[in-house]
């Protein structure tokens, strides 16, 4: 196991932890390509998902450098010309990161990635799989209504350096720093500032030099355009998963790192959410919610744009059954008490 750069991650790319006290719980989990098998294409290993350019997407072993301990990354090489990749993570048994939901009041989402960079740009997202396809792309590489908050590079004339917000749009600066081999990015997200939603501020550290954390000038204090009433990905309670985008020229990609910061410690409907199960799903419209451990339970049913379709309070402490008398297509449950919700996507055949 090597050593990680955060003072947080040292752990393997399946752990997560947390550390509670009585105003404030911080959960953390990383991701670091440990556990991936090097030589062979990221496409197909722990439940990841690449569409592009269909060559030069493997895991490998970079070397040390500065700060940066070498270890298995994800190492794409040049793609040539314009092409692109998209490398898409959804969560699953074998790693996920922990949701802002799990909190009573979360007050902080904090992100970080360790980027080798290229010429042409390179980027990280979280994403909320919409369509339920395993991946958060499209044809034009990444799906713009599945990409959320992350950051990046990009040359378009001048270089950039972005923050993409709740909704998958950004703001970007022109870089004054020059940068090269491994620098670490971190987009700390205030979830309670901009009246709740959301401001982002972005570091990096220059690990190829031994830099120390630096703020980006014009890139602090951002509105993230967080909703939190949405059934998309501009509502960070619906994200799951991660990916990395690649423009043409060969990087490198490795220890993620996702951390949720809760004002208050975790009450007793947050940690039953974490047991609850609906099935089966997909279904021919009858639903079944284990609600052990809960009482007196909201129940929200949205379509896939969003409408609200159906509101019923539900007794909970054991299995509710539910006829959704919908048609078929996919479909957005919420789970809702006094103090935790719970997201879930629901296909009705």
């Amino acid at each position: 196991m090597k050593l990680k750069l955060h003072a947080l991650c040292f752990v393997a790319a399946s752990t997560l932890f947390s550390v509670q006290s009585n105003s404030q719980t911080t959960t953390t989990s990383t991701y670091d390509f440990e556990t991936l098998s090097t030589g062979v294409l990221l496409h197909g290993q722990d439940n990841w998902e690449v569409l592009g350019e269909g060559v030069n997407q493997y895991v490998n072993t970079a070397a040390s450098s500065g700060d940066y301990t070498g270890s298995k990354a994800f190492m794409p090489g040049g793609l040539g010309g314009s092409n692109q990749i998209l490398a898409s993570r959804v969560n699953d048994g074998n790693w996920s990161f922990p949701s802002i939901n799990t909190c009573n009041e979360a007050s902080e989402l904090v992100l970080e990635c360790s980027m080798s960079l290229n010429y042409w740009g390179q980027s990280f997202f979280m994403g909320y799989d919409l369509n339920d396809d395993g991946d958060y792309g499209a044809a034009d590489v990444f799906d713009t209504n599945e990409i959320s908050v992350g950051f990046g590079r990009r040359r378009t004339g001048s270089n950039y350096m972005r923050v993409y917000r709740a909704d998958g749009t950004y703001v970007q600066v022109v870089v004054a720093e020059s940068l090269s081999g491994w620098v670490r990015y971190r987009l700390v997200i205030d979830l309670l500032g901009n009246a709740g939603s959301g401001s982002g501020t972005l570091y990096y550290k220059d690990l190829a030099n031994s830099g120390s954390w630096t703020e980006y000038p014009g890139l602090s204090g951002i509105d993230m355009l967080i909703d939190t009433n949405s059934s998309n990905q501009d509502n960070l309670g619906n994200l799951d998963g991660f990916a990395l985008y690649q423009d043409a020229d060969a990087t490198s990609w490795d220890d993620i790192l996702v951390q949720t910061n809760c004002t208050q410690a975790l009450g007793n409907d947050a940690l039953a959410f974490g047991n609850v199960s609906i099935f089966p799903n997909p279904t021919n419209g009858r639903l079944q919610m284990d609600l052990t451990g809960l009482n007196s339970v909201n129940f929200e049913l949205r379509n896939g744009q969003g409408k609200l379709l159906v509101t019923r309070v539900l007794s909970g402490g054991g299995i509710e059954t539910m006829e959704l008398n919908q048609p078929s297509g996919l479909y957005f449950v919420t789970l809702k008490t006094e103090n935790a919700s719970n997201n879930h996507k629901v296909l009705i055949e």
